[in-house]
């Protein structure tokens, strides 16, 4: 065993970067390029408009530290997630960090660990989920919090009960949603003002006030560029009125499913029918027997917390009203927001496991193995779905800079491929156009990809995909990407060249459907 804790952190640093490196996916995820647009915006020594409706503009240290990655490593699948990729690393130091501190050092190895090894956090990592860097900046300043109020000498206990504001600041400049880790820290002041009432109003206070005078400082820039000293309320609330789905708005609610699908995320099976796996692995499956266990001995001040912690982050992505008329609905459903949760988690289930080791060795140390290994596995097929759902657009990337860059042809994509290649092609001298279900364009001399997978999270109906013998015989095959067939692929990626013939080589509506059609007859068989 090792004694050195110095050691033991930069074994399972390295064991995270590892991990991450060999599950690393890189741009391709819906936000993805709205926050490049304005990343560009700052680069270019602008800031990007502070549109009601624009939420991007209204989260500024993430735009800022998206700009300091792209400026660091250039517009590359790295450059664009290293700072998601670096607060998921500082998450696992800050995590050692706090267990050793605050709760036993021998437990913080086996809390650490479970970060690191984490599934859900693992991909989100390697990718642009803001969520990782919110959650590293809420899990921070609640350790700084902690440690704070565990601090004798008044003097340094105020100093980082005021760093521990600035952290929650810095979250607030992430986005809104770290509105339930504040929320958790409130609950933590008002319990303990029962037991020590002077001193949680002298020291908490520091910490409210820090955050409060930060949050006027926000307001205020606002008040000073757009006149208006809650402009940033008002566009956050302007934005969901105008945004409202169409079927909210036509009474058609399934409560059921919605509700349902944190949970699912947490303890059930994500992914289709015929790709299955534990987003998190049995993470949670675990934590609710070790929280129980550790609510039932003695109670450890700082653990009580965290399982408190986590039952308002979860209560609040749950609940939260999004609207509330002409009928309730709960705030949008994104699996993401989980991420807060994740050191609360580890931390209680990394701790019953050390308790349990002092007894029982072979037994604790046997979960974990256990735990690591299905974290791994259910990770690898996580990393598959986003990693081969964007493999194809990648190759066809490669195809267009080697091949059809020399040819000053145009490419022609539907909209998941055109907005994939806006970021690959970047630099390239290729003339990209869309087509789409109902359009007609005029193909003759062009590129048309064909089939293929797009990012999961793309309606397959948006991806034009046709049978090979379905196509005019002008249409020749230039370029073909074999691939395994999983639900995000019913067929292989295929380039055609539109050889310049007389007759028009428009692509009509009807082909469109057709291919449609012998989609869904080879995702049904």
């Amino acid at each position: 065993m090792i004694r050195d804790w110095r050691l033991q952190l930069a074994l399972i640093l390295l064991s995270a970067a590892l991990l991450r490196g060999l599950f690393f996916v890189g741009f391709g995820l819906g936000d993805d390029l709205g926050y490049i647009a304005h990343v560009d915006e700052i680069l270019a020594g602008r800031y990007p408009p502070l549109d009601p409706l624009n939420q991007y503009a209204y989260r500024p240290l993430l735009l800022v530290l998206f700009a300091g990655g792209i400026a660091l490593f250039g517009y590359s699948d790295f450059g664009v997630v290293a700072p998601v990729l670096l607060s998921s690393l500082l998450t696992t130091a800050l995590v050692f960090g706090l267990v050793r501190r605050l709760i036993d050092p021998g437990a913080a190895w086996w809390c650490s660990l479970l970060y690191a090894f984490e599934p859900f956090n693992v991909v989100n990592s390697t990718t642009m989920t803001n969520d990782v860097v919110l959650s590293c900046l809420t899990f921070a300043s609640w350790g700084t919090f902690l440690v704070a109020d565990h601090t004798l000498a008044a003097t340094k206990s105020l100093r980082l009960f005021v760093a521990a504001g600035a952290l929650m600041t810095a979250a607030f400049l992430i986005k809104v949603a770290f509105l339930p880790a504040l929320c958790a820290l409130a609950l933590y002041s008002l319990a303990s003002l029962r037991s020590r009432r002077a001193v949680v109003v002298r020291r908490h206070g520091a910490f409210y006030v820090t955050f409060l005078l930060a949050l006027v400082g926000v307001c205020s820039t606002y008040y000073v560029i757009k006149g208006d000293f809650f402009w940033q309320l008002k566009s956050e609330m302007l934005y969901y009125q105008t945004y409202k789905p169409d079927w909210y708005l036509a009474g058609i609610v399934n409560y059921w499913d919605l509700m349902w699908q944190y949970p699912r995320s947490l303890f059930g099976l994500s992914g289709y029918e015929t790709f299955r796996y534990f987003e998190h692995g049995f993470l949670f499956w675990v934590f609710v027997p070790a929280g129980a266990f550790s609510l039932m001995r003695p109670r450890h001040g700082v653990i009580t917390f965290l399982i408190v912690s986590a039952i308002v982050v979860f209560a609040f992505f749950e609940l939260y009203p999004q609207y509330i008329s002409p009928r309730y609905l709960p705030l949008v459903r994104q699996e993401r927001y989980l991420e807060m949760l994740l050191p609360c988690a580890v931390i209680v289930v990394g701790t019953a496991l050390f308790r349990l080791h002092r007894r029982h060795h072979a037994v604790a140390v046997s979960i974990l193995c256990l735990l690591l290994a299905n974290f791994v596995a259910e990770g690898s097929h996580r990393w598959t779905q986003y990693d081969d759902s964007q493999r194809d657009v990648r190759e066809l990337a490669r195809y267009a800079k080697s091949t059809i860059a020399n040819t000053n042809n145009r490419l022609v994509v539907d909209l998941p491929a055109h907005n994939a290649l806006r970021f690959y092609l970047r630099d390239t001298r290729v003339a990209i156009e869309q087509i789409g279900q109902n359009q007609q364009a005029d193909l003759r001399g062009c590129y048309v990809a064909v089939g293929g997978a797009r990012s999961f999270w793309w309606s397959r109906d948006m991806v034009f995909d046709v049978a090979p013998e379905m196509l005019p015989p002008h249409w020749v095959l230039t370029y073909e990407v074999a691939g395994r067939k999983l639900p995000w692929r019913r067929s292989n990626l295929r380039v055609y060249y539109v050889s310049d013939r007389p007759q028009p080589g428009a692509l009509q509506p009807a082909l469109w459907r057709r291919g449609q059609a012998w989609v869904s007859n080879r995702a049904s068989s």
